[in-house]
């Protein structure tokens, strides 16, 4: 269903928005990528973390960097707040601003999964993210509501919205960071490099409705005050490199959390269908 009530110059840029092949090719090079990782798909429910690892580097190094350049959606999201200002802000549309929610999401959550641990693993599958807590029953439930093809219809819009709150609420989008975890699994580089990843991306584009409105990134705020409570107020100082350069092969971090692993490679191929309903 697409949104109603809204100024004629947002509705025409919705309607050249929804039919846009430039984006159409990112999410179908997205959803290739994490294809066997999304409900039903070919990975099933406990991939390895060689599979997990083999799909992240489609994402960060493969078709995906290139159907997706930062500068196709920055320039999408700054013509977007052009043509839909008010519906984002002072009068604002909510399921609009689920759209321009994951249309925003999607790079700095591109670039946190693709974000490294002092070895160079990838964080997703470290085993500095085996102590990342979060309600993987509730997030694998959420998944399992997210259309399975990128051939999704806007019906599916309100299940989406639900989920993108449960998504929030168990800090998916920092990969599941959240201020309950121990010190020693929370105050790890990479949680720096993940939160870091926000942090560059927000500095230089604007999130129009405001941070605290948004159903993925609402709880950063409270995540940045968890983490320098128990990490210290300059443990996220400055921009942290990533570790090392993108490697062709995993070299398979020991004690990892396989179910953790799992969950985030099923949730990066769920929101990226939930992505391309909403686009």
């Amino acid at each position: 269903m697409m949104p109603t009530g809204l100024s004629n110059q947002c509705q025409q840029f919705i309607n050249s928005f929804d039919t846009d092949s430039s984006l159409s090719d990112c999410t179908s090079a997205l959803i290739n990528a994490t294809q066997a990782f999304t409900p039903g798909g070919s990975a099933g429910s406990s991939p390895t973390n060689a599979q997990v690892s083999s799909a992240v580097e489609n994402i960060c190094t493969g078709s995906v960097s290139t159907a997706c350049p930062d500068n196709l959606i920055r320039g999408k999201l700054g013509d977007f707040y052009a043509a839909c200002s008010a519906e984002l802000t002072s009068n604002p549309n909510t399921q609009l601003r689920n759209i321009y929610d994951v249309l925003y999401a999607l790079t700095p959550m591109k670039q946190a999964i693709c974000s490294k641990d002092d070895s160079g693993n990838y964080c997703i599958v470290s085993s500095t993210s085996s102590g990342a807590s979060g309600d993987l029953d509730q997030v694998q439930q959420a998944l399992s509501y997210v259309p399975t093809s990128g051939t999704v219809s806007r019906r599916d819009e309100s299940a989406i919205a639900a989920n993108l709150t449960t998504f929030q609420d168990n800090y998916l989008p920092f990969l599941f960071r959240n201020g309950n975890m121990d010190n020693s699994a929370l105050c790890t580089t990479c949680t720096r490099n993940i939160l870091t990843s926000y942090f560059n991306y927000e500095s230089d584009v604007m999130y129009a409705p405001g941070l605290a409105n948004s159903e993925l990134l609402g709880k950063q705020s409270a995540l940045v005050g968890d983490i320098q409570n128990k990490c210290g107020a300059n443990f996220l100082n400055g921009a942290v490199a990533a570790a090392g350069g993108i490697k062709s092969e995993f070299n398979g971090a020991a004690n990892v959390n396989d179910r953790f692993a799992g969950i985030m490679a099923i949730a990066a191929g769920g929101l990226t269908l939930a992505i391309a309903s909403l686009l």
